[in-house]
């Protein structure tokens, strides 16, 4: 009886085997930094956060027309420091749809293996300081913060042309995700 027991563990075992081998699909946002490229500010650093994934994915955007208002694809970003203080993290800088005259939402769809630039900030010019632990939030929708994603920490500084982290972002949902977006000071 023994043996026909091991064998039929091992018979199931097989059986879901290449349900088990198939590869997690995941999301990630890539945070790299670049020397401020107006040279305006040569203490800050621009920092891009880069959306890769293997699965496709739908993010609501601003399309901006182009002409006179400008151009661009923008979507719901922020970016959030550890409030060493409070242990939590707080908003620094963000997009608004107030700061678009008119904006034209739309479903942009970011298909499996595309790389896509999602946010982009000026820091510490555009919030908090260096030295500071940092991380970018990219919500899914402007109106919803239900389903965001946050890329890893990287440290707000004076480094380079820096890839700053490579390993998967968390995805968060609705009892996750931080509350009470305001332009911290």
């Amino acid at each position: 009886m023994a043996k026909h027991s091991a064998f039929f563990v091992v018979a199931l075992s097989l059986a879901f085997l290449p349900y088990a081998a198939e590869p997690a699909k995941h999301t990630v946002i890539v945070v790299s930094s670049r020397p401020d490229p107006t040279g305006l500010f040569p203490t800050s650093n621009l920092y891009l956060a880069e959306l890769r994934t293997d699965e496709a994915i739908m993010l609501e955007a601003i399309q901006m027309p182009g002409g006179y208002v400008g151009s661009g694809t923008f979507f719901h970003c922020s970016v959030e420091k550890w409030d060493k203080g409070l242990h939590r993290w707080r908003v620094v800088h963000k997009n608004d749809l107030s700061q678009f005259h008119s904006p034209n939402l739309t479903k942009l769809e970011i298909k499996p293996n595309e790389a896509r630039e999602v946010c982009r900030a000026l820091l510490p010019h555009d919030g908090g300081s260096k030295g500071d632990r940092a991380r970018f939030r990219l919500s899914y929708t402007w109106h919803d913060f239900a389903q965001s994603i946050v890329s890893d920490p990287f440290v707000i500084d004076g480094k380079k042309g820096a890839l700053l982290n490579a390993s998967p972002s968390t995805l968060l949902h609705e009892s996750q995700h931080s509350l009470g977006f305001q332009k911290a000071h």
